[in-house]
């Protein structure tokens, strides 16, 4: 959707609302960009309030922002409206049981200044939005925000849980507002695995022919009972965690051996304002089986 020069930010909202009428939320399928288009969705630069280009590179939705010579840093967001991957992101968020928001993003040279997830309602005109924190530039991080105003959703005036359960009962759009580096080199950001997840959704635990498993294992350290999502590269481990702790992720492909002998494939932090982690395994591939635990890391 082109959005003409002399929009504002906060006329996106109302742009945006008398579109067509909306469209019914789709929980559990995800925007992976694997067809080498932006799938409808479109960029829009905030502080000069105009249309801004997002590519696809190979498989995700890429914001690229040049060099910058100007004193006010540039804030562009990646949106989904009811046009956009066939308005599966749009519409009554809680009659179509989403229970939180999934994505992947990736800060290639540094991380921005300030990244928010942010949703709309149609009626009030109203953006919610959510800090994301990241770990570290040059690599991909899974993110997981409940759909809950406990989780950290805010305006910018006045809050509150009645508004906030009243606006996710019909949202316009959803986007990821990046506000770019001080640094003036140019700047790469990407999304990828966009979907709106219901309490159900990766479940099955299916990967190709074979049957993942999630189980306490072995060990000293108690486990956390852990949920498997598919991916397109891989399988998404998740499970419940608090601020301020680290996690070894367990794997064997062979039950008879157990985790007794085997290492962390990885140990990571939990994600931030958040009540459940993401890690992605993407070594595992093929039919597997794979079988995980996730433990607590304790200090020694």
């Amino acid at each position: 959707m082109h959005i003409p020069h002399g929009r504002a930010w906060v006329g996106v909202c109302i742009c945006l609302a008398a579109a067509v009428a909306a469209s019914a939320a789709t929980p559990d399928v995800p925007a992976t960009w694997n067809d080498g288009t932006t799938d409808g969705w479109y960029g829009f630069d905030v502080n000069n309030e105009s249309a801004r280009a997002l590519n696809n590179p190979s498989t995700y939705l890429e914001l690229a922002l040049g060099e910058q010579y100007i004193s006010c840093p540039e804030a562009v967001c990646m949106m989904a409206d009811d046009s956009a991957s066939q308005g599966h992101f749009t519409g009554d968020f809680v009659e179509a049981g989403v229970e939180r928001i999934l994505f992947k993003f990736f800060a290639a040279q540094c991380l921005p200044k300030q990244a928010r997830l942010y949703i709309c309602a149609r009626t009030t005109n109203r953006k919610w939005y959510v800090p994301i924190n990241l770990a570290a530039a040059g690599q991909w991080t899974q993110l997981a925000v409940p759909l809950d105003y406990s989780a950290g959703w805010t305006l910018d005036t006045a809050p509150t849980q009645e508004k906030f359960d009243a606006d996710i009962r019909d949202i316009s759009w959803v986007g990821v507002r990046i506000e770019r580096n001080d640094d003036a080199g140019a700047q790469s950001y990407g999304l990828d695995d966009f979907v709106l997840a219901s309490d159900t959704y990766g479940s099955g635990g299916d990967k190709s022919s074979g049957q993942q498993k999630t189980l306490t294992g072995e060990g000293d350290a108690p486990s956390i009972k852990p949920t498997l999502m598919p991916s397109a590269v891989g399988i998404a481990i998740s499970w419940p965690s608090a601020d301020g702790k680290m996690y070894d992720i367990w794997r064997t492909t062979d039950m008879k051996v157990g985790f007794v002998d085997s290492k962390p494939i990885a140990t990571v932090p939990s994600a931030t304002g958040a009540d459940a982690t993401i890690y992605e395994d993407m070594t595992a591939v093929g039919n597997g089986p794979y079988y995980y635990r996730v433990t607590e890391k304790t200090t020694e």
